[in-house]
């Protein structure tokens, strides 16, 4: 008798169980809510394509940005290496034009100039070292130069508390 009423027990607790899963059931959803979902399921798809498609030309414009500076290095290497080799050749004119055996022909045969004859020639007697820094000093202390590599043999009240200082 135990058994028939354990079977009889569990059949109804099946039967109470189903019964609750019925009565649980979920209410059927509205229109609305139903088209706003699928809206929400075709814009999705739509925003995904538009941030792949502003990544991607973010990337492409990045990209031409590099190839632009790239072209602009090529361009100012050239102008740089047109600039070396017409300082080059700057250099070799300056040194032709500086040689002074071609400055004496152009002197002789364009300018028709030759060396200067015994009456042209000024000869000019310099005075001696020792003699110009005396009359240069006497000058400068006319006027009242003084050097900063001199030392003066006075000095001021504030020489002397800077000197202590030190």
């Amino acid at each position: 008798m135990l058994v028939a009423e354990k079977q009889q027990y569990l059949e109804s607790y099946d039967t109470y169980a189903h019964e609750s899963v019925r009565e649980v059931e979920k209410p059927k959803s509205s229109s609305k809510a139903k088209t706003q979902e699928k809206r929400k399921n075709k814009i999705m798809p739509i925003v995904t394509v538009l941030v792949g498609f502003v990544l991607c030309s973010s990337i492409v414009a990045r990209y031409a940005m590099i190839a632009q500076n790239h072209s602009n290095i090529l361009q100012l290497e050239q102008e740089l290496e047109m600039e070396l080799k017409k300082e080059e050749r700057l250099k070799l004119e300056l040194n032709y034009c500086g040689d002074l055996k071609r400055i004496e022909e152009y002197a002789k045969n364009h300018l028709k100039m030759g060396y200067p004859n015994e009456s042209q020639v000024l000869y000019v007697e310099l005075p001696q070292l020792e003699q110009y820094e005396a009359t240069k000093k006497a000058a400068e202390d006319q006027i009242g130069i003084v050097y900063r590599g001199e030392e003066t043999s006075e000095k001021t009240l504030w020489d002397k508390i800077v000197s202590l200082l030190d």
